[in-house]
């Protein structure tokens, strides 16, 4: 049987800094912390342009599977981030430089291709 999710409440804030600030110290920093400050921001990215909420109820996996659709040929990058993250925060896996270089790869993409997206 799958282990059961929980949400992230430590994820859904109300107020965040806006992106910039937010990915700036980022590139610095340890693994974990650079794969949780992308994340942070393409979560925020995302709920915007798809107009999908994280709730405190949703798990991640869950919040992905409902806004993937919504982004097109994006939504696999989505998906796949958000499986480095339930992995971060569900498992024993520690993050590494190399998840962290595919971290700041996919939310480049995501960023780039779902703002053009938009406009």
């Amino acid at each position: 049987s799958m282990p059961v999710l929980e949400p992230v409440p430590a994820l859904v804030r109300k107020e965040n800094p806006p992106l910039p600030d937010l990915l700036a110290p980022a590139a610095k920093g340890d693994p974990r912390t650079v794969l949780l400050a992308l994340y942070q921001g393409i979560l925020r990215l995302v709920q915007e342009i798809t107009a999908v909420v994280l709730s405190p109820y949703h798990t991640l996996r869950e919040f992905s599977r409902e806004s993937a659709p919504k982004l097109g040929v994006f939504g696999g990058y989505f998906q796949e981030f958000t499986l480095m993250i339930e992995r971060l925060l569900y498992s024993r896996h520690r993050s590494t430089e190399a998840d962290a270089t595919r971290a700041g790869e996919l939310s480049q993409r995501l960023m780039k291709g779902v703002k053009n997206e938009g406009t």
